[in-house]
């Protein structure tokens, strides 16, 4: 046999439903001027423009190669050229980071190895290298790169910092892709050249 069924309470629920149209009438019976004032607000809110997106910034246009283990990029309006690395002549007592020089279209260009000059240690050869030209700070030097990977667009703003380490002085800033945006200033910095004597040093006043 099913057990009896509870009986409803039925003053309960008219109490209940009572309840609860009381509350919605207080709802509806809301000051008119507040309603006013509310409605009003939401209009302004509507209306007032919405914030416009940040400007994009400039793109940056990189040459970008790879050393080593490494992906660099060097903005376009300092690159001179690209060629292979031949007739390089070594100097006895350079840093590291200094393959040596070449004859350029009649200048002598120091041809500097990222690779070097990051991990403190002599780098390679050279052979079967490029050169990547460029000029900044007032002298024209190379960049050895095992290979160009060609042209690449970044938006400044998008650069995240570089992290700590040898490169950080030498690196404006890395993109998305990992593409160490190289900072040329910095490096030529790091680079005296005397024509006459085919001298290379560091930039401290240090002769090697």
């Amino acid at each position: 046999m099913s057990a009896p069924r509870t009986p409803i309470d039925w003053a309960a629920a008219r109490e209940r439903l009572d309840t609860l149209r009381r509350a919605l009438d207080a709802g509806a019976a809301r000051d008119p001027e507040e309603a006013a004032r509310v409605l009003a607000r939401r209009a302004v809110a509507l209306a007032a423009p919405r914030p416009e997106a940040p400007p994009p910034g400039p793109r940056l246009e990189l040459l970008v190669f790879d050393v080593a283990r490494g992906r660099y990029g060097v903005e376009t309006v300092h690159v001179h050229g690209v060629f292979a690395l031949d007739g390089l002549t070594r100097l006895p007592g350079v840093p590291a980071f200094l393959l040596g020089v070449v004859n350029h279209r009649g200048r002598i260009l120091p041809i500097v190895d990222l690779g070097g000059l990051f991990a403190q240690t002599r780098g390679g050869d050279g052979q079967g290298a490029q050169v990547v030209a460029v000029e900044a700070g007032g002298m024209r030097f190379g960049l050895a790169a095992d290979a160009v990977v060609g042209l690449a667009r970044v938006a400044g703003r998008d650069l995240a910092s570089p992290p700590a380490g040898a490169e950080a002085p030498f690196v404006r800033g890395v993109s998305g892709e990992m593409v160490a945006v190289l900072a040329l200033d910095a490096l030529a910095q790091r680079i005296v050249i005397d024509d006459e004597g085919g001298r290379v040093a560091l930039q401290r006043g240090e002769a090697r």
